[in-house]
């Protein structure tokens, strides 16, 4: 429950202002009160969602060796019931509860990323500045999840941009706190992430 000093806050939102994108500290009790709100709501819908359940069946929980998706050693303890911020379960059911003497925080510090272009060059832009907003959080000894229910649903997503008056649809919402290490998750290799065709065929300019 140790708090984000104002000082973590500043170096979390200069790292995105310092890619030109605007993070957005959620600190008034009404606004955080309505985001909860919205959470619950694209919570609800997208496990109304058989389509959305099958999707996170195939990435969540996965065997050992899998080079991609969110092993069960790293998908965290299970959801409590009456979480305010809605959890997922990323283990596929079989992680085990919350270990005794360990809680969650109170009261976390939430954020909303914002890019200021829009189109594609917003996704570039919220991409390389959640990036160095993730990698500020690890040096300052912050943890840091994702709230994404809220963003991947159209009507909650429009609902957010007008509670934190922003220019552009949000790109993303952080809980972040204080916590325990976890273990990292798996990546594929650089090389299966390059299209050959397309950087074969492109031509170098000057």
């Amino acid at each position: 429950d140790a708090p984000v000093t104002v000082a973590e806050q500043y170096a979390l939102r200069r790292a995105a202002r310092d890619e030109s994108a605007w993070l957005h500290i959620v600190a008034d009790r009404a606004e955080g009160s309505r985001l909860r709100e919205l959470a619950a709501t694209a919570h609800r819908r997208q496990t109304a969602d058989p389509a959305f359940r099958d999707e996170l069946a195939r990435w969540t929980g996965t065997e050992p060796g899998r080079l991609d998706g969110v092993p069960a050693s790293a998908g965290g303890p299970l959801p409590e019931p009456g979480d305010a911020w809605f959890r997922r379960d990323f283990s596929a059911g079989t992680a085990a509860p919350m270990p005794s003497g360990k809680a969650y925080e109170e009261d976390p510090l939430v954020a909303v990323l914002t890019a200021h272009l829009s189109g594609r060059a917003a996704d570039l832009q919220a991409g390389q500045a959640l990036q160095r907003v993730l990698l500020t959080a690890t040096a300052e000894g912050l943890v840091v999840s994702f709230l994404s229910q809220v963003v991947e649903v159209s009507d909650t997503r429009g609902e957010l941009r007008k509670l934190i008056g922003a220019d552009r649809a949000p790109q993303a919402v952080l809980r972040i706190r204080h916590g325990y290490p976890v273990g990292a998750t798996p990546r594929r290799p650089v090389v299966e992430l390059i299209d050959r065709a397309v950087t074969s065929d492109s031509t170098p300019t000057a």
